[in-house]
């Protein structure tokens, strides 16, 4: 045991170094090994070519083409060949992925049976991209009995790409949870590298788990998420989807923002719309959903980031709850279900091995009652993004960005549910007919009912909110439409405004750069003029230009809060020239109101942490709405959307407030 906690102290600090040599060196492959890379390469896409013409199992190739996807981006970007053993690395990579294409043209592929490490992959919907997995599958599964998941989220890795991952996963190495575990399956997704699982780092989680439960036998009320420095993140997640997942474990890491970030932070403080979204992603603001998951927080006695634990039990305190600190190390509480906090003794960025033996037995005691119904629920969000807390779902709030609370009970025999609410408008329940008293209001119901308050008063929802309604993933800002498929769509047509188009120009071909680079993805791309029915059915649309050169633009700005002429841009009662102004902004899609439409803008926040100083800062950068300057000289060290002039959100129903 005492070796695997030296290796993984080792590997923690190597994963977590927060700021990268601004010249890094470079180790680009010899000339023989290069030819090597072009030739295993051109193979390998010859095979996987050959292969999708034969209408192989699309499962199975995807296992083939994250190796080819892999060595094409560590050619398209060489700076990442960040050590020596890239180069040989990429080769291996190859030699493993023409391997499989070879067993696939055999009508084999023995590595969907294997047992140990193993290296997988999927398509996301995001942009259509091939992103892999690690999986860790012990001897004992059997593909018969539903076995344990465990989601492992990996730490900050400045050298990581997708080579580097793919050598990590294929062989042994320190698994941080429980190195002799032989009943369950480790899972470690990529996350699109360094964003601290936000937005489509995120989405990459639950799509890797969904893979995994197409491909194996998993049991889904034993889901574990777990994780170590930026791993952490498994608090955002566990705690912003209680219902998923049937416990979390989070060491170290950050839970806010102001204080992990403050030297980043301007000293000035952050305008209003940015600091209002701060509580997407500060998940101490959600520590109350602790009442519904079993949770581990861990940090080490001597780690700045013992910190992430310490706020968070600090928050439970805040909410009424009580904790005992039963050892220098261990505090417990009785009026949580199942809440643990531990502190590594004398320990700096990693587990201490007690701690880890003592949180294991302690989720394994919790996963006793996996899977068995709540028959009480403490739940809180900010945002309909995050609405679901096991049988009851927040589908709209009275007002986004200030917390919304529901403290629910039913009964023993399922036929009465008492719920008090705080900030919200429309609720559903996951239950059978019953008797449900909404904040004091009796109110009969079939199975699986909606509720909604006009007026102060409850009645049962018919159908959907009337009008359009911010929504879960219709609820903004701007950054939220990448959460799910999206398509860039450029104009063709003959711009208003030269400094606008120009604007957009750049928007447009920095978004698609930045995803490539930082998002281990290539956007979608259509001309205006070719996007169809079934794209604006299917797709998030990013729309760059005016409504002069972008004509999707044009049909959809007269449906819009805000005003686009040749002449001005109207929020309000404010206007702006159009000349050295452009529009950004966020709204359900007038042609299809159940996908978003964006205009100018990808994430608003910096993907390269050398310019946003860490994975921290990333949060939007404006709201709903933002009027722009579009003088590019002025945009220089600027967030990528610019010289905002004004921004701000729109109300409940989409509209100006």
């Amino acid at each position: 045991m005492k070796k695997i906690f030296v290796l993984l102290l080792i590997c923690s600090a190597a994963l977590t170094a927060q700021t990268p040599t601004p010249q890094q060196k470079v180790f680009p492959p010899t000339a023989e090994q290069r030819a090597q890379i072009d030739a295993k390469l051109a193979d390998l896409t010859a095979r996987l070519n050959s292969l999708a013409g034969k209408n192989t199992d699309p499962h199975a190739l995807v296992d083939v083409q994250i190796y080819q996807k892999a060595a094409q981006y560590i050619l398209r970007f060489p700076e990442e060949f960040f050590g020596a053993a890239y180069a040989s690395e990429t080769i291996a990579a190859l030699d493993a992925g023409i391997a499989r294409a070879k067993e696939l043209e055999a009508g084999k592929s023995t590595w969907t049976t294997a047992r140990g490490n193993v290296v997988r992959g999927y398509v996301s919907k995001v942009d259509g991209s091939v992103q892999p997995y690690g999986l860790t599958i012990p001897a004992s599964y059997d593909g018969v009995k539903p076995m344990r998941l465990d989601v492992w989220l990996h730490g900050t890795a400045e050298q990581m790409n997708e080579v580097r991952f793919i050598a990590q996963q294929s062989v042994p190495h320190a698994n941080v949870n429980a190195p002799d575990a032989t009943d369950y399956i480790q899972m470690e997704p990529l996350g699109r590298m360094n964003h601290s699982y936000r937005y489509s780092g995120e989405t990459d989680v639950f799509e890797a788990i969904a893979s995994v439960q197409q491909r194996y036998k998993i049991d889904p009320n034993r889901i574990l998420i777990r994780g170590h420095s930026m791993g952490g993140q498994a608090f955002h997640l566990g705690l912003q989807h209680p219902g998923f997942f049937a416990a979390l474990e989070a060491s170290a890491g950050y839970v806010e923002t102001h204080e992990y970030a403050r030297a980043r932070l301007p000293k000035e403080g952050l305008p209003p719309y940015q600091e209002t979204t701060l509580h997407i992603y500060d998940s101490q603001d959600y520590a109350l959903n602790a009442f519904d998951i079993p949770t581990v927080g861990y940090g080490g006695e001597n780690d700045a980031q013992l910190r992430a634990s310490v706020r968070v039990r600090e928050a439970l305190e805040k909410e009424g709850f009580h904790f005992t600190q039963e050892t220098p190390y261990r505090w417990t509480t009785k009026d949580l279900p199942a809440v643990l906090f531990l502190m590594g003794p004398k320990t700096g960025h990693a587990w201490h091995p007690d701690s880890k033996a003592e949180s294991e037995a302690f989720l394994r005691k919790a996963l006793e009652t996996a899977g068995t119904p709540q028959n009480h629920l403490r739940c809180v969000t900010y945002t309909t993004r995050w609405d679901k807390c096991d049988w009851l779902t927040f589908e709209a709030l009275e007002q986004t960005y200030e917390r919304a609370d529901a403290d629910a009970v039913k009964s023993a025999d399922g036929k009465q549910y008492t719920v008090k609410t705080k900030n919200v408008a429309r609720i559903k329940f996951d239950a059978p007919a019953a008797s449900f008293v909404i904040d004091g209001q009796t109110i009969k119901a079939g199975a699986n009912p909606v509720f909604e308050k006009a007026g102060g008063t409850w009645a049962v929802a018919t159908g959907r909110p009337a009008g359009l309604r911010k929504t879960h993933a219709l609820q903004g800002p701007i950054d939220d439409a990448f959460f799910e498929g999206f398509l860039a769509v450029r104009g063709t047509g003959q711009p208003w405004n030269a400094s606008a188009q120009k604007y957009a120009d750049k928007r447009f071909d920095a978004h698609k750069a930045d995803f490539a680079k930082w998002m281990r993805g290539d956007v979608r791309v259509k001309d205006d003029k070719d996007v169809s029915a079934s794209d604006i059915a299917n797709y998030n649309l990013i729309l760059f230009g005016d409504p002069g050169s972008n004509s999707l633009i044009a049909k959809v700005i007269g449906k819009l809060p805000v005003q686009w002429t040749r002449s001005e841009i109207t929020v309000g009662s404010q206007k702006f020239p159009a000349a050295g102004h452009a529009l950004a902004l966020i709204y359900p899609n007038p042609l299809n109101p159940q996908k978003y439409v964006v205009i100018n803008s990808g994430h608003t926040y910096n993907a390269h942490r050398v310019l946003a100083g860490s994975e921290s800062m990333f949060f939007p950068r404006i709201g709903d709405y933002a009027v722009v300057g579009t003088d590019l000289a002025a945009m220089a060290g600027l967030t990528p959307v610019g010289d905002v002039k004004i921004s701000g959100f729109f109300d409940e129903q989409w509209k100006l407030k």
